[in-house]
């Protein structure tokens, strides 16, 4: 059994047990611990040992209160813990404090257990960042997984992590220039209305290994669609060979009219979510080009959306998000479709495709609008417009 194929909140006594019924023996992604004492350096420092080692290496689950034998686990006994919120807490403070550098993403989960106990699952993703150091009370190591054990990392793995961690976050950047590529071109799963568009990808960590795919056969049910950005109307879908997508309005076989929207998702995780700026369709002189500043609630609303919908597939933090804009040079940044005086607040984008900076989604309960708020800002800054200006078109919108 695949714990990192099951949303955490969804594992369970009876997820545990099929552990230990079919004998699932510790290795590199899973490892079994009767007791998690905290109080002690040295306790401290074991148990930060294995966290950064599952982070060093491609990530997996401890959990706490499962007996084991020979590294088969033979007994859910469960943890004697009065308030888990603490327990959490103190965990994340070891993690903040005694790790360099921080480790994204680490997430503890309480199972409740028929012994009125609990069992601790914790997660623990492959880091973007390593490799991590322990350093509590003078101990300074690295550590990594070897089989079903943790182990001093030498020279030539901490040599393979610091060139892995390098070789991942250009292979984020590949993926958004090839896919802005392509979607300039127009080789889209629908047909677009207009030439501007505004792309949001968000991308797991974790997405460019080997064996991540997740299961997409959720989408067999015909009441399951994607969040698209800029409309609540009625979407449809369909597989296809990326994965699947849902588009604003009903999907004809042939000949399906062009829209305004769409959300696809890799079978790796990855979401791209497109969206034409519609307020430029309905400006009263159609050689106007300018893109409103609505695009951001629209955006951010679809954000949220869709990240819930990563959590609920399995998908672990930490994420990157990524906004573009393509085919805008020549448009304005305007805070109302059907109004002229606010575009002499801002001057034309001078590029037809802008990509701003990524944000790093750390948890799933993060604050995103604070996160996207710095992007707007880059945008609005690329328009010729001070971030204080938001208040200002907001303003004359209302008006």
């Amino acid at each position: 059994m695949a714990l990192n194929h099951i949303p955490l909140e969804d594992i369970d006594e009876s997820i545990l047990q099929d552990l230990i019924e079919n004998r699932v023996p510790e290795d590199k992604m899973i490892e079994y611990k009767e007791s998690l004492p905290l109080e002690k350096p040295a306790e401290k420092e074991k148990f930060l040992k294995h966290i950064t080692a599952f982070a060093n290496t491609v990530g997996g689950h401890i959990i706490y209160g499962m007996k084991e034998k020979k590294g088969i686990p033979t007994d859910l006994c469960g943890l004697t813990v009065d308030d888990f919120d603490k327990l959490k807490q103190k965990i994340e403070n070891l993690i903040r404090d005694d790790v360099e550098p921080r480790i994204w993403g680490v997430q503890p989960h309480p199972v409740e257990l028929a012994n009125s106990k609990i069992a601790v699952v914790i997660r623990i993703p492959r880091s973007f960042n390593s490799p991590h150091m322990v350093k509590i009370e003078g101990h300074r190591a690295f550590y990594g997984r070897s089989s079903a054990s943790s182990d001093f990392l030498d020279v030539g793995q901490l040599r393979q992590l610091f060139l892995l961690s390098n070789t991942i976050g250009k292979q984020i950047r590949d993926f958004r220039d090839d896919r802005t590529t392509i979607i300039a071109l127009g080789d889209t799963p629908v047909q677009l209305k207009c030439q501007a568009k505004i792309v949001l990808h968000i991308v797991p960590f974790d997405s460019f290994s080997l064996e991540r795919t997740y299961d997409l056969s959720m989408f067999n049910n015909p009441y399951s669609e994607l969040p698209i950005i800029g409309s609540s109307e009625v979407k449809s879908g369909r597989y296809n060979f990326e994965g699947y997508y849902s588009q604003q309005g009903y999907h004809q076989d042939f000949g399906a009219p062009a829209t305004y929207s769409y959300t696809q998702i890799f079978r790796n995780g990855i979401i791209e979510a497109v969206y034409n700026d519609y307020s430029v369709a309905f400006s009263k002189n159609p050689h106007e080009k300018k893109i409103c500043v609505f695009y951001e609630e629209a955006v951010l609303k679809a954000f949220r959306e869709l990240l819930t919908f990563q959590k609920s597939l399995g998908v672990s933090p930490p994420l990157f998000a990524l906004l573009t804009f393509i085919n805008v040079k020549d448009y304005k940044l305007s805070s109302a479709p059907n109004s002229l005086s606010q575009d002499l607040y801002s001057v034309p984008f001078d590029r037809n495709i802008l990509k701003f900076p990524e944000v790093m989604i750390e948890t799933f309960d993060c604050d995103v609008d604070g996160k996207m708020r710095y992007v707007y800002d880059v945008v609005r800054n690329s328009a010729g417009l001070e971030a204080k200006t938001r208040q200002n078109t907001e303003k004359i919108s209302e008006q």
